[in-house]
């Protein structure tokens, strides 16, 4: 089964989310991918039902505090280490919730999953599809992923 997302679907859903949500406006650049190392942030959403997979948004730490600091309207240095992850969270789950809205048949959302590590953008294969973002001198990835079809 094919994927069924579109780059540009999930560019337009992200950069509605960020836009509309945040009043931060995302800037696509391409196949770029994160430099290695660096304070990396992670959020997933898992989608189940008659389409399995995830999407997965991931940045550097420095932009999850000011999308958190324009969510909680608070300084980025005034941020707890709950609002930050909170804040990847919600916006996970807003462009997961959007996305499953666009797959067929019935699906539902799992609850985000945030966490710190070192950032990895995958090579684009045919079971995940992925869009790389720009706001200032950070980047942003979102990337859905169709997991393999179990053979019983």
């Amino acid at each position: 089964m094919m994927i069924l997302i579109q780059e540009e679907q999930i560019r337009e859903i992200a950069s509605d989310v960020w836009s509309g949500f945040l009043g931060m406006d995302l800037v696509a650049c391409g196949d770029e991918q994160f430099s290695e190392g660096g304070d990396c942030m992670k959020a997933t959403v898992v989608v189940t039902g008659d389409w399995n997979g995830e999407v997965t948004v991931e940045c550097y730490a420095p932009l999850a505090a000011e999308a958190a600091s324009r969510m909680f309207e608070v300084k980025p240095d005034e941020l707890s280490n709950s609002e930050l992850l909170d804040a990847l969270g919600e916006i996970v789950n807003m462009v997961g919730g959007n996305i499953k809205g666009l797959l067929p048949g019935a699906n539902k959302l799992s609850l985000p999953c945030v966490s710190h590590g070192v950032c990895t953008i995958p090579v684009p294969c045919e079971r995940s599809v992925n869009a790389v973002f720009r706001f200032e001198n950070e980047r942003l990835s979102v990337r859905v992923a169709k997991w393999e079809e179990s053979e019983s």
